[in-house]
């Protein structure tokens, strides 16, 4: 059954929170090694300077008024900020950071406030009320004049069609079938991110090329200090906080609550995600087959800075790759290594003052394959940008 849509002036609202992204720009490489950089490294960037780069992840402050409230997200991870209206009676999506868009339902994820982005898809569409109810089923349409239609039923019963209003709708997620992202990938600072063909940086601004993204110009051009990170999708660039990860209450420490793991809220920068965990315990991630680099930075979280006291190690399998004691004063700490798929477990022992300064937060933590990296070449402009200042893709 295809799905329908005709709707103007809808503006589904939430919160957006982005965590603080690394404190300076970061260049990533195919090694598996990054490079903190300047705006003139920007700048004055080539091939030369950065061999084999394949990601770049910029520091940014992030103003209240950037961040959208609402967001449109598509089946192959993009996500844009902004809110519907009509375009000659047909259902378009406006975001500001790169104009009108056509909705098609068929490849709509989710609509709603930006929280939606790191949940999994439904198994069924799933409309949220205001008031806290939600209806399971298939959403036909939308339209301005009566809302949301839904339908309804199991069995051989006869489905049941109803409408809400969209006064009372909170979100809506579709069940749809994922696409797997290609291209060059931005992420914006209104937790918009963008797929398209090619970008070229020209000088203050950056010009957006082949966007992936039914309607959108052939051309857009953007400020350059909206992008908040770049990357080749495909290019194997994985954010350790996308792995399963579980904790392990294994403690003789008294605690309130069980030890937890804490994900930074909303959209960011090349998925990599900064999270705390909260111990004492262990907290286990299982490492795809193969050889990976590792790299990530142990830190404080935040909330509890100056009150943390415990000792941290970071294992894969028996391997000890890092050992360190949070606490007052505590720099951030960098763990650097090539890993072999398995357990990577972190190990929150010997708390100073109890379950409640038992944590440690892991920051840029990412992984890269070592084949992957030892075997792509480095960039060309055919394939991918040969410099910063001059970026283009292929297209």
């Amino acid at each position: 059954m295809r799905r329908t849509a005709f709707t103007s002036g809808i503006a589904l609202v939430g919160a957006l929170s982005l965590a603080p992204v690394a404190a300076s720009d970061r260049a990533i490489l195919r090694d598996g090694s990054s490079l903190e950089v300047t705006e003139s490294d920007l700048v004055n960037a080539s091939d030369a300077t950065w061999p084999g780069w394949i990601a770049l992840k910029r520091t940014a402050t992030v103003r209240e008024d950037d961040l959208a409230t609402s967001m449109l997200g598509l089946d192959d991870g993009q996500v844009l900020g902004g809110g519907f209206n009509v375009v000659q009676d047909s259902l378009w999506w406006r975001s500001r950071a790169i104009g009108a868009i056509q909705v098609d339902l068929e490849r709509v994820a989710w609509i709603g406030p930006p929280t939606l982005a790191g949940q999994p898809a439904p198994v069924r569409d799933h409309v949220s009320l205001i008031n806290g109810d939600h209806v399971d089923g298939f959403v036909n349409a939308l339209q301005a004049e009566r809302g949301v239609e839904i339908e309804t039923g199991t069995g051989g019963a006869s489905p049941t069609r109803t409408w809400y209003d969209l006064s009372r709708v909170a979100s809506i997620q579709l069940a749809p079938r994922p696409r797997p992202a290609t291209g060059w990938r931005l992420w914006l600072r209104d937790g918009s991110v963008i797929d398209m063909e090619a970008w070229k940086r020209e000088g203050s601004r950056v010009s957006l090329q082949g966007l992936h993204l039914p309607g959108a110009a052939p051309r857009v051009m953007i400020a350059w200090d909206e992008v908040l990170g770049i990357q080749r999708n495909g290019s194997c660039v994985t954010a350790l906080s996308s792995l399963p990860w579980k904790a392990i209450d294994a403690t003789d420490t008294p605690r309130l609550a069980p030890a937890q793991i804490r994900m930074s809220p909303g959209v960011q920068p090349i998925d990599v995600r900064a999270f705390d965990l909260h111990g004492p315990g262990t907290f286990v991630a299982r490492v795809p087959d193969g050889r990976w680099v590792l790299d990530l930075k142990l830190a404080v979280p935040p909330a509890l800075a100056g009150r943390t006291g415990c000792t941290v190690q970071v294992l894969a399998g028996d391997r000890e790759l890092a050992r360190a004691r949070p606490g007052p004063g505590f720099a951030p700490t960098t763990v650097h290594a090539t890993i072999e798929g398995g357990d990577l477990r972190v190990v929150i022992s010997e708390p100073a003052h109890g379950a409640l300064g038992a944590a440690v937060r892991l920051d840029d933590a990412m992984l890269m394959p070592v084949t992957a990296s030892a075997a792509a070449p480095s960039p060309a402009q055919t394939s991918a940008p040969a410099s910063a200042a001059d970026s283009t893709g292929p297209g």
